[in-house]
């Protein structure tokens, strides 16, 4: 445990990104992802690999957010830990609205689904990858879907899930647009506050799709669709996360106001009978994995900040152990 903690010490340094990085190209039918293979330096015989999930809208493969880079921090460290590490600039990103094949409907199988199982079948073949240790670590929307494309894959040999939605994403819109009311009153954005006001609106009319209540002129969402509804109503990841025998590790921020702690709880009860599930809330922590103080705000995704090194200590563990 000392080796890794110091190891991880060296990695939260910016001098101490000793790896090499390797082009790669995720295929999935007739769409290619630039990505890039992360692997730890002077480093003999196969190692771990650890496969990054997005979560929602158009994320490079970094998964940038404001100055914060979630997904190379968290490679870096990796590397730097033996670990190998692959990621790819999303589907959304590099196609835009042609993302789709043609025909098919939106959901959430080609936005991000259908992409991991391909990585994960991409580094279970690449020379430098133990094709026994082939980890998926999904963020928000990823995390959620982990999974299922741990499901689908069949070569996943762990589960890693940074703030895993248990909710509908409807009633998560909800939640999120509740809080941020309150965010945005006390700083005066009065049209930030009709903003979320209308999203609301539209998150509850969402939710009458079938019905004769529902209105077409109001619509849904941040442009969702009815197949994106339809998907996320008949799928569980909770269900699914239990039907695994892998091993999964769970990883909240109790700062989090996109995740709610209700989805902690959710979370903690199901996993609570599975063997090999690790379930963990960090109380500083917010929904990309970094430290603060105070009431979570959007505000600070705009200041460069490190991820959590005990969030990270634990993931390193969890690959290890």
């Amino acid at each position: 445990m000392n080796k890794i903690l110091i190891a991880l010490m060296a990695a939260l340094s910016p001098m101490a990104l000793a790896a090499k990085n390797i082009d790669i190209v995720v295929k999935t039918d007739t769409f290619s992802l630039p990505g890039v293979l992360t692997v730890p330096d002077k480093v003999v015989g196969k190692v771990p690999c650890v496969v990054f999930v997005h979560g929602s809208g158009p994320n490079d493969r970094d998964e940038t957010i404001g100055p914060n880079k979630v997904f190379k921090d968290i490679a870096d460290s990796l590397s730097i830990n033996g670990i190998a590490s692959l990621r790819y600039d999303k589907r959304t990103l590099v196609y835009g609205e042609k993302y789709l094949p043609q025909g098919a409907e939106a959901n959430y199988y080609y936005e991000t689904v259908a992409d991991a199982v391909s990585a994960v079948e991409t580094a279970c073949n690449l020379p430098e990858i133990d094709s026994n240790s082939v980890y998926v670590l999904g963020h928000s929307l990823g995390a959620m879907l982990a999974p299922e494309i741990a499901q689908k894959s069949g070569k996943t040999s762990g589960l890693i899930m940074l703030a895993p939605p248990a909710q509908k994403i409807l009633d998560l819109m909800l939640a999120q647009c509740n809080y941020l009311k309150n965010v945005y009153s006390k700083l005066g954005a009065t049209q930030a506050v009709e903003i979320m006001n209308q999203m609301a609106v539209a998150a509850e009319n969402g939710k009458k799709i079938g019905n004769a209540d529902y209105d077409e002129k109001i619509g849904l969402p941040q442009g969702l669709t009815e197949s994106y509804i339809k998907y996320d109503n008949e799928y569980n990841p909770v269900q699914v996360a239990e039907s695994l025998s892998i091993p999964i590790f769970m990883a909240f921020g109790f700062r989090d106001y996109q995740v709610p702690f209700s989805n902690y709880n959710i979370w903690l009860k199901a996993m609570s009978k599975h063997k090999n599930a690790n379930v963990k809330i960090y109380f500083n922590v917010n929904h990309i994995m970094r430290e603060g103080v105070g009431e979570p705000s959007p505000l600070e995704y705009n200041e460069k900040r490190a991820m959590s090194p005990q969030v990270m200590k634990d993931i390193i563990t969890f690959i290890k152990k």
